[in-house]
């Protein structure tokens, strides 16, 4: 398989695997034993944001990295 498709296929991926992690963080049934609301409950969609932009910052970053290797 050549480069391009692999690094395609890497990035979809990844992709998917975030997305499901973010998904699964979003639910609103989140509470712990007492059925008060955990800490990832709480967040609003400001700082949802500020996670996915975190996300593909790294994301730039590492593919950086590689470049370079």
């Amino acid at each position: 398989m050549k480069a391009r498709p692999k690094a395609l296929l890497f990035g979809v991926l990844i992709g998917a695997a975030v997305g499901v992690i973010l998904a699964l963080m979003a639910t609103p049934e989140q509470s712990d034993e007492n059925g008060e609301n955990t800490a990832l409950a709480s967040l609003g969609p400001a700082e949802y944001l500020q996670l996915g932009f975190a996300i593909l910052t790294l994301a730039r970053q590492v593919g950086t990295v590689l470049k370079r290797v």
